[in-house]
């Protein structure tokens, strides 16, 4: 009896001393991330704490783990992904051809639908119409270089468009000593607002079981599911396939199921785009005025205009909004003075050059209205980022890094292309693509360390 009350003292005492760990983690978590210490030093002091509290949770917990990094494994995701198996095998089947088109262009497209003439140009016209969409929310044009890029995100798809990216950067960080960075590590409370760990739950949650769903349609049987955590923080989630079976699978069922994370990781780009809109009219619906969030000393309203000072009117012109201000801003030359009508009274400040004060500036609502407000703006934030995420996600599995599905794709196919003893060449080629992916990500990070 003695051994036994002993052990279980032992095992509430572990519990214990995990809620204490938890806890703490969690709050020197949050005062690094909302700190001003200077960015890289912040991220390294985040990253050796959960490295550290993964370490410790492991410990007391007996989770599986790696340095930090904890993998919490399981079968919860399992009846998901059987129900959506069984009842949209077709539609999913469906969805993981129009990713591959989506994903690697109209050409690969050709190659792979090319006898099936209505698929095949479907499957062009919707991207079309996406690539085409997406260039027009973001300004671009379609006309000289904007023509050649949307072409180039057709023949090419979601590939072209990250590439495409990282190599113009990359040339002008090479080439400018201004230039910023290309590519971010995401770190909540760090790159991104922390309200971004809700965004990668999201992202990773969907990529995952898309992949479990593809397995099961095409009767791959799927051994484990679970999340990945570096200490307190959820970074990714996982789904443990048949890899032996799989290797003997059919090579377009494989590349359905490599594909459909991908897929998920745009279509949830698409909603929460479409609900990122809907909450920025919101917003603008109720918005009455303009919030002074910050005054840089070198400006010209330095020690005119204050922080958390209102704005109502430019010049006697009622304004609702930033982009309503700067309207009325854009009217006035260089060295001419504006007077704004605010709480604290009337201030005139003289433009500066390029028609700066250098003055942040926010949307705020009438004060009746800032409950509501509020909660808009958190849904704005967390949309957002969510609809960010997932894009990026989507585009960046599909370049051959190392361990992302781009890479499995380019060595699947270049397995089936060039068959070889031991897949020498497919694994020569896609650690070259590996190295080339790599390299280019690594220059886009440059600024970071200047």
């Amino acid at each position: 009896m003695k051994g036994k009350n002993s052990g279980q003292k032992h095992k509430t005492a572990d519990k214990l001393k995990l809620v204490i760990v938890v806890v703490v983690s969690l709050a020197i978590f949050f005062a690094l991330a909302t700190s001003t210490l200077n960015n890289w030093i912040k991220a390294g002091s985040l990253l050796v704490l959960l490295a550290v509290s993964g370490m410790l949770i492991q410990r007391l917990s007996g989770i599986e783990g790696y340095y930090g990094l904890l993998i919490l494994r399981g079968k919860k995701g399992f009846k998901a992904m059987e129900y959506f198996s069984a009842n949209f095998s077709t539609t999913a089947k469906r969805l993981a051809d129009f990713g591959l088109s989506l994903g690697f262009g109209a050409l690969y497209s050709y190659w792979l639908f090319g006898k099936d003439k209505k698929k095949f140009l479907s499957h062009v016209a919707a991207m079309a119409f996406l690539f085409g969409s997406l260039q027009f929310l973001a300004g671009q044009p379609f006309s000289g270089w904007g023509l050649v890029f949307l072409l180039m995100n057709l023949l090419f798809g979601l590939l072209a468009l990250g590439v495409q990216s990282l190599v113009l950067q990359g040339a002008k960080i090479l080439t400018t000593a201004d230039a910023g960075p290309g590519a971010a590590l995401v770190i909540p409370g760090v790159t991104v607002p922390w309200e971004g760990i809700i965004a990668l739950i999201i992202a990773a949650g969907v990529h995952e079981i898309a992949h479990g769903i593809l397995c099961r349609v095409e009767k791959l049987e799927v051994k484990n599911s679970g999340a990945i955590l570096l200490g307190i923080l959820p970074i990714g989630a996982f789904v443990e396939p048949n890899e032996e079976k799989m290797k003997d699978m059919d090579l377009h069922k494989k590349r359905r199921i490599l594909v459909a994370g991908t897929t998920s990781n745009f279509f949830v780009f698409l909603f929460f785009l479409l609900l990122t809109q809907l909450a920025a009219f919101g917003i603008a619906g109720m918005t009455e005025q303009v919030k002074i969030v910050g005054v840089s000393e070198k400006g010209s309203a330095y020690g005119i205009l204050q922080t958390n000072e209102f704005i109502y009117a430019v010049n006697g012109v009622q304004v609702k909004n930033t982009a309503e201000l700067l309207a009325e801003v854009k009217k006035y030359d260089v060295g001419e003075t504006v007077a704004f009508s605010t709480n604290l009274g009337t201030k005139n400040v003289k433009l500066a050059e390029g028609k700066k004060m250098g003055v942040f500036l926010q949307d705020a609502p009438a004060p009746q209205n800032a409950f509501v407000f509020g909660i808009l703006a958190f849904a704005f934030l967390v949309f957002n980022l969510t609809a960010l995420i997932n894009f990026a996600l989507a585009v960046i599995n599909l370049m051959p890094i190392f361990l992302t599905d781009g890479y499995r794709m380019v060595y699947e196919e270049a397995r089936a292309a060039f068959p070889s003893q031991g897949d020498r060449k497919a694994k020569r080629i896609a650690i070259a693509a590996g190295i080339v992916s790599v390299l280019l990500i690594l220059i886009n990070f440059i600024p970071s360390f200047r």
